[in-house]
């Protein structure tokens, strides 16, 4: 890990610094980028989003990527979304993704239409807390894999134009294990084939090295479309 680190460095460095997004701007003052928790590493002791967003800047975090699940549980339970939003806000945090499991991608086009449905209904809940993303990964695929990278140009495309409405754009995210964007080139392919300016890809190092990718592949990215 510490090599792959070494390796994307500076192309981090330089999306993190000119992209251009809450979370650059909330960067450090003597760090090359910004750094985000993401809550799935806590979720364990279910703590609740306010206690998570509290940890996060309490660990010196400037930039936290709640569940889905963990807003929704805190609402269902009576909270106001008002709560967390405030809480990210005074604590100087930046919300500039979030995770959710809508399957937009999907070959079915019933499962589909219900999942762009629910990936609507998840970027509501995330601008409610002051959120400014929220990543779009292959979930809801199955054993099958989807082999068509212009279908999923398309169906991406179709996101993005949620988050115009929204104001919430969905950020393309790979995820390694999985039988169907798993691979940086395949996420370079379905972005720019999107042909959508807010199109952009999530790419975590844990991600690409379980796909397969190799680190050298970040160099035709630029600051904008990470």
């Amino acid at each position: 890990r510490r090599t792959a680190l070494k390796q994307i460095g500076a192309a981090v460095a330089v999306g993190a610094i000119a992209g251009g997004s809450q979370a650059a701007e909330q960067k450090p003052a003597k760090q090359p980028m910004g750094f985000c928790l993401n809550t799935g590493t806590i979720r364990g002791q279910k703590l609740g989003i306010v206690k998570e967003v509290e940890i996060a800047a309490k660990a010196g975090y400037k930039a936290i990527e709640p569940w889905i699940g963990s807003i929704r549980s805190y609402q269902a339970k009576g909270g106001s979304l008002r709560d967390p939003r405030k809480r990210i806000s005074d604590l100087g945090l930046a919300a500039p993704s979030a995770i959710g499991f809508a399957s937009w991608i999907s070959d079915d086009d019933a499962k589909r239409a219900k999942g762009l449905k629910d990936l609507a209904g998840d970027m509501e809940l995330v601008k409610q807390i002051g959120g400014t993303g929220i990543a779009a990964a292959p979930a809801g695929v199955g054993r099958t894999p989807i082999k068509d990278l212009w279908a999923i140009a398309k169906r991406y495309r179709a996101a993005l134009d949620l988050g115009d409405k929204t104001g919430v754009p969905p950020l393309l995210e790979i995820w390694g294990p999985s039988n169907t964007l798993s691979r940086i080139g395949q996420a370079l392919f379905v972005a720019a084939e999107s042909g959508h300016p807010k199109a952009s890809v999530l790419l975590d190092v844990y991600h690409i090295y379980k796909g397969g990718s190799d680190f050298s592949g970040l160099k035709f990215l630029g600051p904008d479309a990470m």
